[in-house]
């Protein structure tokens, strides 16, 4: 008896070195599936509940390229490089083809927060391990994650639906407006031939008053001098050359006349036509009219084109 104290001592130390040496994370079926139910309800640590699972044992991978990715992957973890233990992982799954392995891939993706590569590790798993021990437990951990990650999906939905929405509503007020603008431009277009006919309208009535006062300068003439002939009045001597004054200025006003009323209406005349052209639906500014006009010795005279 006291020889085999010893020897089972010796075993128990053994084993324990050879756990120490792995150091790999728990992997594979939990120990008791009832415990792990309550802990998904209660939403207890997973970590240490998977710490209680058994280990992948390395020796039963037979090959050897993929027992050096999975300890690779097993120093990765427990160094805390999640993700990089999970392609370790991989890789020995892919060449070993053990199921045991998707529950170390699953870990590990769940450790790096890569839920949805995680929950599909774990349905592998799962469907390859149907009579594991924590079989239901884990299913209810991958419908927990799973919902989840429908939620995540229906929130990234909904926010990119309202951005699209945003976007369209933002597109909608630029065309509302750049369209106010084309309407006002539009408007400023069609008074343009109305403010001429406005501005030739107050030549024209510039022109009546000089003419008044042309007239009245004939008058005046009329009553000291001989009757005009060609244009021409005779007067008497004026030592204070009142009369000869008058014939200047009545020639000045005469002239200034002819320039306002018939400029004046030359340019009413061509933005009453543009206006008019305008609302028949002329929606081209080469329909404009053009004028000319020009004054000579004998009087002033205008011609106006107009296209159609």
């Amino acid at each position: 008896m006291t020889q085999a104290l010893p020897r089972l001592s010796a075993a128990f130390a053994l084993l324990l070195a050879l756990a120490l040496v792995l150091g790999a994370p728990a992997m594979v079926q939990a120990q008791d599936a009832s415990e792990e139910a309550g802990t998904e309800a209660s939403g207890g640590d997973e970590a240490a509940e998977d710490a209680q699972a058994m280990m992948t044992d390395e020796s039963a991978i037979d090959d050897q390229a993929a027992r050096e990715f999975f300890t690779s992957g097993s120093n990765l973890y427990s160094l805390g490089r999640y993700h990089d233990a999970a392609l370790q992982f991989q890789q020995a799954y892919d060449l070993s083809e053990r199921p045991a392995l998707l529950y170390n891939i699953y870990l590990a993706h769940r450790d790096a927060s890569e839920h949805a590569e995680a929950a599909v590790a774990l349905r592998l798993y799962l469907e390859a391990t149907p009579d594991a021990d924590n079989h239901a437990a884990l299913t209810v951990r991958l419908e927990n994650l799973e919902r989840g990650l429908a939620e995540q999906e229906a929130s990234r939905v909904s926010a990119a639906t309202a951005a699209e929405e945003a976007v369209r509503q933002e597109q909608a007020e630029r065309e509302r407006r750049e369209a106010e603008e084309r309407a006002l431009a539009e408007d400023d277009k069609n008074i343009i031939p109305w403010i001429i006919a406005a501005s030739g309208g107050a030549v024209m009535a510039v022109g009546v008053v000089t003419g008044i006062i042309a007239l009245g300068l004939a008058s005046s003439l009329d009553e000291n001098c001989e009757p005009a002939v060609d244009g021409v009045r005779f007067c008497p001597s004026d030592p204070s050359l009142e009369l000869e004054n008058k014939q200047s200025a009545l020639s000045t006003f005469a002239v200034m006349t002819d320039i306002f009323l018939i400029g004046g209406g030359v340019i009413a005349a061509v933005g009453l036509t543009w206006g008019l052209v305008r609302l028949g639906g002329a929606e081209d500014d080469e329909d404009a009219p053009t004028v000319s006009a020009m004054c000579g010795p004998t009087g002033c005279g205008a011609s106006m084109r107009m296209g159609f």
